[in-house]
């Protein structure tokens, strides 16, 4: 008895595969609101990716902006603060007034008043502003200072501080409210020249402006990189 041989069955897939021609010109040419989206995506796609390799360069290569200063910004800079730059001295001193009559030159004896008193002041020096130049180097971002020489900038006595002692009236003399005011305007004078005459009070007063312009200068965004020098 003969055996058949059976041949194995090729099993179906169980997945249809439907495949679908369509042709794309058809399609767009058949449908002109699909053409114009196809054009607006573009649009968009190429606009987008415009402005990404824009800020991509420009943040690996950033474009710097050179600052330049003159001689307005400066000033803008410091006129504020010119109260500042003004040093104020105060001092209290003692000193001796005699009044007397003479005569040829000579002091007639008994008409002599005599008192010793002390007083007091504030002494404001410090440069003009409008007087200060500049010389700017924006390449090498230098600033060539020059200040004017010191000067005073007012002289006010305190009354209240006016204090007598020991006051010796003379039997012939007498001493009268003007003749006080104007040892007030004389004791002004003396004082200022004996502080022009000192070799610390102007080279401080200088020294003072310069401090403050410095520091006024490295705060201002527009100058805080600059080299300041002096002449």
């Amino acid at each position: 008895m003969s055996k058949e041989t059976k041949k194995p069955r090729k099993r179906k897939s169980s997945s249809n595969t439907v495949e679908i021609n369509i042709d794309p010109k058809k399609l767009i040419s058949g449908n002109p609101m699909l053409v114009l989206g196809f054009i607006i995506a573009a649009l968009v796609i190429g606009f987008i990716a415009a402005r990404y390799f824009y800020k991509t360069d420009h943040s690996l290569n950033p474009v710097s902006q050179e600052t330049t200063v003159d001689s307005v910004t400066l000033e803008e800079i410091i006129t504020p603060a010119s109260d500042l730059i003004t040093m104020k001295y105060k001092y209290t001193d003692a000193d001796v007034y005699e009044n007397s009559k003479k005569a040829f030159g000579v002091k007639i004896p008994l008409t002599t008043d005599k008192v010793i008193f002390t007083y007091s002041g504030v002494v404001s020096a410090g440069i003009d502003l409008s007087q200060i130049t500049y010389d700017i180097d924006n390449d090498k971002k230098t600033i060539t200072v020059t200040l004017p020489k010191p000067k005073f900038l007012s002289h006010e006595m305190d009354e209240s501080g006016f204090r007598f002692y020991d006051a010796k009236n003379s039997i012939f003399t007498e001493t009268k409210l003007e003749d006080y005011t104007s040892l007030m305007a004389k004791l002004k004078s003396a004082k200022e020249v004996q502080l022009r005459n000192d070799g610390e009070f102007f080279p401080s007063v200088t020294e003072n402006a310069k401090k403050v312009l410095n520091d006024l200068f490295k705060i201002a965004d527009a100058t805080s990189e600059y080299e300041i020098i002096y002449k």
